[in-house]
């Protein structure tokens, strides 16, 4: 079962990174005019339509799959705030209502490629703002990003992404709201549009990427890899190692506790050892021998 379930998630990760080329090779082919220009991309709109439709599809059956699961295990409310369901609502059924499911019902019943679906969302083109919530799907990247220290941890995890969910839905948000009053006027202009689109995608791409490594980094060298090694030297009898202590960040609460615990508790830790040691050499075999682990906790 848990096979299959990596099978599944590896592939769902496959599919969002092709969403995410889908709608980057969308906007170029808008600016470079390729279904005018080439042969090979005639057909380029009608493609665009019948892929992006069937991975709204797919994101939309994985997000009702997801919630029902979560529904039937009386968790709803933390798939869907704290294990970020909203995103995944968000990529997922509003793009199929409101772009590709109406662009593909005009193509599939009328033979009309409506290209974006702008024939339907007509002056919400604020809509096309919700394609950039796919990119928030890059989070889920940090699962392979093996050579950041610690970014396993599940801590790790969940403030890094968070930090990157919360950096990026700001962005969608203001520019949704900018574009809804007017502010940012894209015209009728369809290149303009892509290029302000791809744009806006490259930066949330950058945005999550630079979070990911620089401070995803950061918060496991000066948080999680302190509480780490003070969780393994408390619980664990022969691991002693020492918290290493960074002057700049000496004021900080986690490094003040770091530098209780390697002050207090080690020296506590290895006096006690010793006793037990002392203890076992000088009794008797067969006889109870006193128990310091209380003092451990």
């Amino acid at each position: 079962m848990k096979t299959l379930g990596k099978i599944i998630d590896n592939t769902l990760l496959v599919i969002i990174l092709l969403s995410i080329v889908q709608i980057i090779t969308d906007d170029f082919a808008v600016i470079g005019s390729w279904s005018a220009t080439y042969n090979w991309a005639k057909d380029w709109d009608l493609w665009m339509i019948i892929v992006g439709f069937a991975f709204d599809v797919i994101f939309t059956l994985e997000f009702i799959s997801r919630a029902i699961n979560a529904l039937a295990h009386k968790r709803f409310v933390t798939y869907f705030f704290y294990e970020r369901g909203w995103i995944d609502l968000l990529a997922s059924a509003p793009l199929l209502g409101l772009l590709s499911g109406p662009a593909f019902y005009e193509y599939a019943f009328n033979g009309v490629i409506a290209i974006k679906g702008n024939r339907f969302v007509g002056n919400l083109k604020v809509i096309k703002a919700i394609r950039v919530s796919r990119i928030l799907r890059l989070l889920r990247i940090l699962k392979i990003f093996g050579k950041i220290e610690n970014v396993m941890s599940k801590m790790s995890q969940h403030h890094v992404s968070s930090v990157s969910a919360l950096v990026v839905t700001c962005s969608v948000a203001v520019f949704m709201f900018l574009t809804s009053i007017g502010f940012v006027d894209l015209g009728e202009n369809p290149i303009i549009e892509a290029r302000v689109s791809l744009t806006f995608t490259f930066v949330a791409i950058a945005n999550v990427l630079m979070i990911s490594l620089l401070y995803g980094r950061h918060f496991a060298q000066n948080i999680s890899d302190p509480i780490y090694v003070m969780k393994r030297g408390m619980i664990e009898d022969d691991y002693n190692f020492t918290v290493k202590s960074k002057k700049p960040y000496k004021d900080e609460e986690i490094f003040q506790l770091a530098e209780a615990y390697n002050t207090l508790w080690l020296p506590m830790k290895v006096r006690i050892q010793s006793m037990r040691q002392k203890k076992r050499a000088a009794q008797a075999p067969g006889q109870p021998q006193d128990d310091y682990s209380d003092l451990l906790g």
